[in-house]
């Protein structure tokens, strides 16, 4: 029920947990280590087990999540004004910011010139999703993980999995 965000471009899921009498049976927490990782509990919602899920970049604390969402932000902003607006004279402000911020994460980031390649590369190829998945992947990640983090869990932000079928095992059903 929504696009994307500047997490990027896949499926997203927020924390959502009614309490009710029959909530252990309702969300399998009764299950124990048998519990599959995709539990239907209403129309259109499920249940996922996020660690299911191989290499999601994990956020701990706003902060963090302030960041990273600082980061993927500007870095969507640098896509589309080489893609739409054609006045580049502000990249170098966003790069600044990009770098600063991918290294107070820990996140690789390519030199200005590759960094510019890549979205060119982008912009030519027939990927629909963001450049900020993109930088995401180039990182080895398969998507954000922000499962209870206040402000980012929640259906405004979201964890995001870029590629539903890498996953750390083979998936349970009920």
């Amino acid at each position: 029920g929504r696009g994307t965000g500047h997490f990027g471009s896949g499926t997203y899921f927020s924390t959502f947990k009614e309490e009710t009498p029959d909530t252990d049976e309702k969300y399998g927490d009764n299950l124990g280590d048998d519990r599959p990782q995709f539990i239907k509990v209403g129309e259109n919602v499920y249940r996922v087990d996020m660690d299911f899920y191989k290499n999601l970049y994990r956020v701990y604390t706003r902060k963090q999540g302030n960041v990273l969402f600082t980061l993927l932000k500007h870095l969507n902003s640098m896509y589309y004004i080489v893609q739409y607006e054609g006045d580049t004279s502000t990249l170098s402000q966003y790069y600044q910011i990009v770098i600063r911020n991918a290294k107070a994460l820990k996140l690789k980031c390519p030199s200005f010139r590759e960094l510019w390649k890549m979205i060119l590369d982008h912009i030519k190829s027939d990927k629909t999703q963001s450049f900020s998945t993109v930088f995401m992947e180039y990182n080895g990640y398969n998507g954000v993980n922000v499962s209870g983090v206040e402000g980012f869990d929640n259906t405004t932000h979201g964890s995001v999995i870029y590629d539903l079928s890498k996953t750390s095992g083979v998936v349970k059903t009920p």
